[in-house]
């Protein structure tokens, strides 16, 4: 449901966060899934509440923004070729080097919050981190996320 529209980029090839925001806000907002100015609140939110995972065996991170700027609910992701650097959660000043994006899209707190924990659960688990750092196909990510339940 949430990842129906297929914002999806493999080995993607930025080298910052600012970077992968930039491409994955395009992608939503090429299909009308965003307002114009959804980058902007993900950028501003970001310094505020960084959104960076240390997990294993890569770092993830799930930058989002208020509902207001959604359209339409999605969820992106994105494997990174290189790792890029994040701040992490709940932190002012330790960063961690991200190889896995989820940009949330989401118009409700309510399936912000549900997904937000169902993301935590999911890259909890080293294998799962893994076998998403290391996909290239639409079809690979489906099998994954379905596997876990969030598609």
């Amino acid at each position: 449901m949430f990842f129906d529209k297929e914002v999806f980029f493999f080995q993607l090839d930025v080298s910052t966060k600012e970077e992968v925001f930039e491409k994955m806000a395009a992608a939503l907002l090429a299909k009308e899934l965003v307002t114009v100015d959804y980058l902007e609140g993900v950028k501003e939110r970001e310094v505020v509440f960084p959104t960076g995972l240390p997990t294993l065996p890569y770092g993830v991170a799930i930058p989002h923004t208020d509902g207001e700027r959604v359209l339409e609910p999605q969820i992106g992701f994105a494997s990174l070729k290189q790792p890029v650097n994040f701040r992490v959660m709940g932190s002012e000043t330790e960063t961690i080097d991200v190889k896995i994006v989820f940009m949330l899209a989401l118009k409700k707190a309510d399936d912000q919050l549900e997904i937000l924990q169902k993301l935590i659960d999911l890259v909890q688990a080293e294998e799962s981190v893994k076998r998403l750092g290391e996909c290239h196909s639409s079809a690979e990510f489906k099998q994954i996320i379905h596997e876990i339940g969030l598609g």
